[in-house]
C-alpha cells in the first residue's frame, strides 16, 4: 500500500493525492495492527507529504508531529531527523 500510495502521490492524475492519503492512512492502520511502529510513522510521514502537496499544510503538520513523535518513541534517530 505504502509503494501504491507514492506512486500516487507524484502522479499528475486527477484525484491521485486523495487515493495516495486513503492509502497512507490504510498502511499505517495495518502496520499499527501488526505492531511494527516503525511502519506505521512512515505511512503517517508518507500521508503527511500527500496532504502538503495538496495544500492541506495544517494536517500535513498534524502527521509530521505525529510521526516524529512515533520516531522518537522508538530512539530512531535517523528517522526522526528526516521526519
Amino acid at each position: 500500500l505504502v509503494s501504491e500510495a507514492e506512486r500516487l502521490r507524484v502522479s499528475e492524475a486527477p484525484g491521485a493525492l486523495e487515493q495516495a492519503i486513503e492509502k497512507f492512512h490504510r498502511a499505517s492502520e495495518l502496520w499499527h495492527a501488526l505492531e511494527e511502529p516503525y511502519e506505521a510513522a512512515v505511512a503517517i510521514y508518507g500521508r503527511g507529504w500527500s496532504h502538503q502537496a495538496r495544500g492541506d499544510y495544517q494536517q500535513a503538520t498534524v502527521d509530521f508531529r505525529v510521526a516524529v513523535t512515533q520516531m522518537q518513541t522508538l530512539r530512531n534517530l535517523h528517522g526522526e531527523a528526516i521526519t
